[in-house]
C-alpha cells in the first residue's frame, strides 16, 4: 500500500519527507540468536494508521517482544520522523518498559533516523549506525497554507467564522498574517526546546549544543564525532557482538579510540566515491580532533583558556549575542562539546545490563516452576541471589491444595473429604465409626460406607446420599406425606 505523507500539525520530520509517497510494509519482530530485532520504518503517526506505522503500534510490539525476555532488544530504525504528538511519550515508555524487563534497549540506524525517529533512538542506552547512515534533523517544523488566491482564481468565496482572534490561524482559507506566523513560531520553538532537552539528557550534551546543530543531518562518521551515535558498524556486526559472551562485547569499544575515529574520517576524505559535502565535513571533524588533542596536551593552560573563552562567551551573551551562539555550526559544536560518557563506558554498562537481563530470565523460569508460592514468599526471596535461588526453592515444601469436592472433581480429578481414604478401582473403603454415626444422625444412610466419588473399571462412580426414611411418589408426581 502506498500513501502520501502530508499530515497536519507539528512535525518532527526530515523536511524532504513531507508530501513524499511511502509504501507500507508488514513489520514483524524477529529473533536473532537471543536478541530481538524490531523494525521502525517510514513516517510515524501518533495513533494506529492504515498507511503508516504509529507510536501506539511500536509500544504494543515492544511489549510483546519484551514479554519473551530476549537478552537485548534492537530497534532497527529507517524513518524520516513524523508527528511530534506522542513521540516523546513513546520514547519514555520504551525506555521504561525495557528497564522494567531488565532488557537492554539498543538503537540501530538502518539507513535513516531523523527527527522524531532519532528521538525514539535516544530512548536506547546505545545508538549504532553504519558510516552511510543519516542521523539528526533535530527540530520541529509546521506548515501554514494560504489558499485564498487559489480559491479566488477558482471563483470560490469562503467565510471562516471564529470565536477568537487566533482561532483561524493556520486555516488555508484565511490570509496569512504576521501575527499568525509569529504565534506558530512560538509554538514550534517550545516543542523544539523539549526535543533539545530530550536529546541532551540521552546523549550527555547540552541543549544549547543540540540547538547549535541547526537541525542538520549527518552521516554515521560525523554523527559519532558529534556524539549523536556511539559506534559505527553494521547490523550484522552489532548482532554478532550482542550474541557473543560478555567478554566479546568489549570489542566495539576499540572504535572509540581517537586514532580509529581519525582513520575513519581520513578514509572519507580519501574516498573518491564520497561526496564533496561529506569530505568537507570529515575534514572539519579531523581539524576538531586535532584541536582537541592539542587542548589535552596544554593541560592547565587549556583549562585557563577555556575559562577565558567561557567568560568571553558569557560577556557576549550578556550583550545580546544569543542568536549568533544559536547559529554556531556543527563543526564548532564538535570542537566545543565536553566529551560525554565514552563508548567504552556505555558498552560496559550495556554488557552489565545484558547479564542482568539473563539473570532476570533465569529467575522468572525458576519461579514459574513454583506456582504454589504466595506473593509474600516470593517477596521474601527477592534478596536471594539467582545462584542460590534453586536451592532455596527446593527447601520450601510445596503447598498441597485443600481437599474437598471442587469443580476439579467434576472435571475428572478425584477428590475426597479430608480424612477419607482415596478410592481405587474395585475398592470402596469404609468411613470411620465417628463419620458413620454423624451421617446417621443427619438422616443419610444409603452411602454412609462409601466415598462420595470412587473409581471402578476406569469409570468415576458418584454416590448419591438418600434420606433414611424414603418418601414415595404418587403417579401424579406429588409426594405422599407419611
Amino acid at each position: 500500500m502506498k500513501a502520501v505523507f502530508n499530515p497536519r500539525g507539528l512535525l518532527a520530520l526530515e523536511p524532504a519527507a513531507y508530501g513524499e509517497t511511502f509504501e507500507r510494509a508488514e513489520l514483524t519482530p524477529s529473533l536473532v540468536g537471543q536478541v530481538a530485532v524490531m523494525t521502525i520504518r517510514g513516517p510515524l503517526m501518533q495513533h494506529a494508521d492504515p498507511c503508516f506505522q504509529s507510536y501506539e503500534q511500536i509500544v504494543a510490539d515492544a511489549a510483546r517482544v519484551l514479554a519473551g525476555a530476549p537478552t537485548a532488544l534492537v530497534l532497527a530504525i529507517a524513518s524520516p520522523g513524523g508527528l511530534v504528538a506522542g513521540c516523546f511519550e513513546c520514547a519514555a515508555t520504551l525506555q521504561r518498559m525495557a528497564a522494567e524487563a531488565g532488557v537492554p534497549l539498543i538503537a540501530y540506524v538502518d539507513g535513516q533516523a531523523c527527527s522524531a525517529a532519532y528521538a525514539l533512538a535516544c530512548a536506547a542506552s546505545l545508538i549504532v549506525a553504519p558510516a552511510t547512515a543519516d542521523v539528526g534533523s533535530i527540530g520541529v517544523i509546521a506548515v501554514l497554507s494560504d489558499m485564498t488566491a487559489q480559491a479566488a482564481a477558482a471563483g470560490l468565496k469562503m467565510a471562516v467564522i471564529t470565536s477568537g482572534a487566533r482561532k483561524a490561524d493556520g486555516n488555508p482559507m484565511v490570509p496569512l498574517t504576521d501575527e499568525a506566523i509569529a504565534t506558530k513560531q512560538e509554538h514550534v520553538d517550545r516543542m523544539a526546546a523539549i526535543f533539545f532537552e530530550h536529546v541532551s539528557k540521552a546523549r550527555g550534551i547540552s541543549p544549547e549544543e543540540v540547538r547549535a546543530l541547526e537541525a542538520g543531518t549527518f552521516n554515521g562518521l560525523i554523527a559519532r564525532g558529534l556524539h549523536l551515535v556511539d559506534d559505527v558498524q553494521n547490523l550484522d556486526q552489532l548482532l554478532a557482538a550482542l550474541n557473543q559472551p560478555a567478554s566479546a562485547t568489549q570489542a566495539p569499544a576499540a572504535s572509540e579510540n581517537p586514532m580509529s575515529v581519525r582513520a575513519s574520517l581520513q578514509a572519507v576524505v580519501d574516498d573518491e566515491k564520497a561526496s564533496d559535502e561529506d569530505k568537507e565535513d570529515a575534514k572539519k571533524a579531523l581539524a576538531a580532533l586535532d584541536d582537541e588533542k592539542d587542548d589535552k596536551a596544554e593541560g592547565d593552560d587549556d583549562k585557563e583558556g577555556d575559562d577565558d573563552k567561557a567568560s568571553a562567551e558569557g560577556d557576549d551573551d550578556k550583550e545580546g549575542d544569543d542568536d549568533k551562539a544559536l547559529a554556531a555550526s556543527a563543526t564548532a559544536a564538535v570542537a566545543s562539546m565536553a566529551k560525554p560518557e565514552s563508548a567504552e563506558a556505555r558498552l560496559a554498562r550495556l554488557e552489565a545490563t545484558v547479564e542482568q537481563g539473563k539473570d532476570n530470565a533465569k529467575r522468572r523460569a525458576l519461579f514459574a516452576g513454583r506456582p504454589d508460592l504466595s506473593k509474600a514468599q516470593i517477596a521474601s526471596l527477592k534478596a536471594v541471589p539467582t545462584s542460590a535461588l534453586a536451592a532455596a526453592l527446593t527447601a520450601i515444601p510445596k503447598a498441597v491444595a485443600k481437599a474437598g469436592l471442587t469443580q476439579a472433581a467434576v472435571a475428572g480429578v478425584q477428590t475426597t473429604p479430608a480424612g477419607t481414604p482415596t478410592a481405587t478401582a474395585g475398592n470402596s473403603p469404609k468411613y470411620d465409626a465417628k463419620r458413620i454415626e454423624q451421617r446417621r444422625r443427619m438422616g443419610l444412610a444409603s452411602c454412609s460406607d462409601v466415598a462420595p466419588i470412587r473409581v471402578e473399571n476406569d469409570k468415576f462412580i458418584f454416590s448419591v446420599a438418600a434420606l433414611a426414611e424414603q418418601k414415595t411418589f404418587a403417579k401424579s408426581g406429588k409426594v405422599n406425606a407419611q
